[in-house]
């Protein structure tokens, strides 16, 4: 059976327009060794009021708990902070229907009877992981540097995971008038969904649908002319050095990631990689359209220290090195700056594209179908691209000329914000001059 979707008795096309009657997305995939549930609701760390910087994770976090309790066991869970949103989601086996069905009426209910002792151990789990999340990895750390001066004096300078001091002190009276709102949210299953996987969860009360298609935080900073902003840390092996710029709002979008994804080939082609940059969360390039984030940034890992023996000296020292490793991105910003993509690359970056947001298919031969760890992903992909609004069919429409000019303006100099971390200084290491 080819796969199919649902709209809760509407069916329609992968991607289409919300329904307003229905939340719901089903995707029915054959053969399924799983099927995943997911709750999307439209408000994320960007929407925090002020002084209550994490929020939305915490409040994510106590329905996920509810979810849990209601359901039982699941194969795997948790819930996820953007920007504008938070999701929710739990994975069952492919006969558990009423267990999920429980753990969708839990996480989409009102949520007015839950104890004190309930919400404030939610309040210090995310406390917990927000305390250090800012700084484990040297792509954050990059990132966090950004979002202080591209979105400054704006909630986009806030901390995604919030700020520790601010979710513990959020009382239990406080989240439970916030939990017991109604709630607004966009719902995804995924998996060994039948007709009666849809009668088993046809008795719960369903939230209001999220109509509404966000993506719109953008960074006010479009023009900067700071110096760079240097950071040291313990947990960096060798200096990484990033440079972020105000990415595009939704309108431009579709341009905008077809420029970013030609920029991404380029820099794979240009830039060898040198360690563990995406374990570092790293990669060349950091930006997702499917996330609708509202910063791009590139980013360059150094090269490797060098062993300095007794009674020699090290050819180049940290500064030199950030500044060579400057000086690898800045040559790369300066091709996509200069040089048009050709047909091929556009080509490479439409397909590229293409297949990021594909809807899951269950043609044989397809492994994930088998692997339940992979359905989560795909489940957020179902939500987040109905979320903000993500219009493959729009690459069609863009040349050469649009994502030249679409670079050349975003990439511009004076709009660059760079940023560097730094391993502490040893005496026995040093850098080869280049």
């Amino acid at each position: 059976m080819r796969s199919w979707i649902l709209l809760l008795c509407v069916v329609a096309a992968f991607g289409a327009a919300p329904v307003a009657q229905s939340p719901f997305t089903f995707r029915s995939v054959e053969g399924a060794a799983a099927t995943a549930v997911g709750v999307l609701f439209p408000r994320g760390f960007y929407d925090d009021p002020p002084g209550r910087s994490g929020q939305a994770a915490v409040t994510a976090a106590v329905r996920l708990d509810l979810g849990l309790a209601a359901a039982g066991a699941a194969l795997a869970s948790g819930s996820r902070v953007g920007t504008d949103y938070a999701i929710v989601f739990a994975v069952f086996g492919p006969d558990e229907r009423a267990s999920a069905a429980r753990f969708l009426g839990a996480v989409t209910g009102r949520v007015s009877e839950v104890g004190d002792d309930a919400l404030r151990l939610a309040a210090a789990r995310v406390a917990l992981a927000a305390d250090d999340a800012e700084h484990l990895y040297p792509g954050d750390v990059l990132m966090t540097g950004a979002r202080a001066r591209l979105g400054a004096e704006t909630p986009l300078s806030r901390p995604p995971s919030g700020v520790a001091s601010e979710c513990v002190a959020m009382t239990p009276a406080s989240l439970r008038r916030i939990l017991s709102e109604p709630p607004v949210a966009r719902a995804a299953v995924l998996g060994a969904v039948d007709d009666a996987w849809v009668e088993a969860i046809s008795g719960v009360s369903w939230p209001r649908a999220a109509s509404e298609v966000r993506g719109d935080v953008v960074c006010p900073q479009g023009f900067l002319a700071h110096e760079m902003s240097t950071r040291a840390s313990q947990r960096s092996d060798s200096p990484y050095v990033g440079v972020a710029f105000a990415a595009s709002g939704r309108e431009d979008r579709a341009s905008f990631a077809l420029a970013v994804e030609v920029a991404r080939s380029r820099a794979f082609a240009r830039l060898k990689l040198r360690g563990p940059e995406l374990f570092a969360r790293a990669p060349l390039v950091r930006w997702s359209w499917l996330q609708a984030d509202p910063l791009l940034l590139f980013c360059r890992r150094g090269e490797n220290p060098v062993q300095v023996f007794p009674g020699r000296r090290a050819e180049a020292s940290i500064d030199q090195e950030v500044t060579a490793t400057r000086r690898d991105l800045e040559h790369l910003l300066e091709d996509l700056r200069t040089r048009a993509p050709s047909d091929a690359e556009l080509r490479a970056a439409r397909e590229a594209l293409a297949a990021q947001f594909a809807a899951p298919q269950s043609e044989q031969g397809q492994q994930w179908v088998r692997e339940p760890a992979t359905y989560p992903g795909k489940l957020q992909l179902m939500l987040l691209r109905r979320h903000h609004g993500v219009e493959t069919d729009r690459l069609v429409d863009v040349t050469a000329e649009d994502v030249t000019a679409t670079l050349a303006m975003f990439l511009a100099p004076g709009r660059a914000s760079w940023h560097a971390v730094v391993p502490r200084p040893r005496e026995t290491l040093g850098y080869r001059q280049r």
